[in-house]
């Protein structure tokens, strides 16, 4: 690690998390998140206005080692964690367990992804955190969801260890994905980890309703598999409904499999996508490609009768996409017709799209080692009450002292005395590299046994 430059105490003493702008000013989160499920689900909170406090175990978020890396900070971390607070204590510490209570009084909502079990052992599921603080939305990420007391809804394999290549797998996703004659694939992005991230977020919106209601907590339980299958559209209908106007659920490449024309298409110089979803749009196609009759025949009038006759109809689109530029059919279908399609812009070119920029969906932030660089913004806008990206994403133990200064009123000589037995820590310089439990790292070069 000795090519990792210090942190920029000069970026690291500025204001890098600025006061609550949202509809969820005034609530407070606690948030036990790693990787990215939990993480981008307290992004969401902070990004509405929520204060999020971020308590890592003395080991770290092990997401601070995945690429991008930046003068040694991970552009996964940076995103998911940005405008929270964070903490850093050795959660198998008596006293550590004991501060994230102090905590847990003061705070709204908690949210954790640990495996199912590991909580419980910690003295910080949702049975211990409802002791101290009865009104707390306690909200939970899973693989398969959780099975410990007052889990909502436990099942047989709530206690598997699962990552998004295991929800997208078990779920139906990757069996769909790709053509019928080579191995399924998967979304080359955590989709399930994010997706339940979202679901989450809106039963928390939820809860919170219900607690203004009734002034009682209580536990949410959401699992990445579950929101996986809730995604599958209408693939579940088609295998229960067995219906006859559409072809059982099979790998179909580049094309839907309920809509035709609907997907990937070649054009001369490279693909594009049409969207055709109904029998308007499908007149419309017709026009912008010369072939108003088509959209009278009674092979193709209806999506019915084009999926019967897919390879037809597919076949006269492909060839006359075949005959233009990508630019030149967009311009003739979108621009001309009102025909749903567009481009297919890689990386690079979609974070330099102008539509993005003025939608602000490109922010910059900067880190005290990394700079500044660019990131995703706020996806929902509101008109009263809009948020933003609160701020950057803070080192590991960066707000030790302010947090239990601030929320529970220790005093310097109180923190310095949680610093010397090893119950806080916190690894700012990266001076203990990646995903090194810095606790007992420190207790070694003491001559502990820790």
């Amino acid at each position: 690690m000795a090519d990792i430059p210090k942190t920029n105490r000069d970026i690291l003493n500025k204001q890098r998390i600025f006061p609550p702008q949202g509809p969820l000013s005034g609530l407070r989160v606690l948030d036990f998140s790693q990787v990215l499920a939990s993480p981008y689900l307290g992004t969401m909170l902070s990004d509405m206005g929520a204060e999020v406090i971020k308590v890592e175990a003395s080991y770290g978020d092990s997401s601070r080692a995945y690429g991008p890396l930046k003068e040694g900070e991970a552009g996964y971390y940076i995103t998911q964690n940005r405008g929270k607070y964070g903490l850093c204590m050795d959660l198998t510490n008596p006293k550590a367990i004991g501060i994230c209570k102090e905590l847990a009084k003061i705070c709204d909502i908690c949210i954790e992804n640990w495996r199912p079990g590991i909580m419980t052992k910690r003295g910080l599921d949702y049975a211990a955190l409802r002791e101290v603080n009865p009104g707390i939305i306690y909200a939970s990420v899973a693989g398969f969801g959780n099975f410990d007391r007052f889990a909502p809804a436990p099942g047989p394999y709530s206690p598997r260890v699962c990552y998004d290549v295991i929800a997208q797998a078990e779920s139906g996703h990757q069996w769909m994905n790709g053509f019928p004659d080579k191995a399924p694939h998967g979304l080359d992005v955590s989709w399930s980890d994010m997706n339940t991230g979202t679901h989450e977020a809106v039963a928390i919106v939820a809860a919170l309703i219900q607690r203004i209601k009734t002034g009682r907590g209580q536990w949410i339980d959401i699992a990445l598999t579950d929101s996986m299958i809730a995604s599958n559209e209408n693939v579940i209908c088609m295998v229960s409904m067995a219906a006859d106007d559409v072809p059982s659920p099979v790998r179909n490449g580049l094309r839907r499999l309920s809509i035709s024309p609907y997907g990937v298409f070649k054009a001369k110089d490279d693909y594009f996508v049409i969207g055709v979803d109904n029998d308007k749009r499908f007149a419309r196609l017709c026009e912008a490609m010369g072939k108003p009759e088509l959209a009278r025949d009674p092979k193709f009038d209806t999506n019915l009768h084009r999926l019967k006759n897919r390879a037809a109809i597919e076949g006269i689109v492909e060839a006359w996409c075949a005959q233009r530029t990508v630019e030149e059919c967009v311009k003739i279908l979108r621009d001309q017709h009102s025909v749903p399609a567009g481009p297919i812009l890689t990386n690079t070119e979609y974070v330099k799209n102008p539509h993005y920029r003025a939608r602000q969906m490109l922010v910059p932030i900067e880190q005290p080692r990394a700079g500044v660089f660019e990131m995703e913004g706020v996806v929902s806008k509101l008109s009263r009450t809009p948020g933003r990206v609160q701020g950057a994403a803070p080192m590991m133990g960066e707000h030790n002292r302010s947090i239990l200064k601030k929320y529970l009123g220790y005093s310097d000589k109180e923190i310095d005395k949680l610093y010397d037995e090893l119950v806080i820590v916190d690894n700012i310089d990266l001076a203990y590299g990646y995903n090194v439990d810095v606790a007992r790292a420190k207790a070694k070069e003491k001559g502990g046994d820790k």
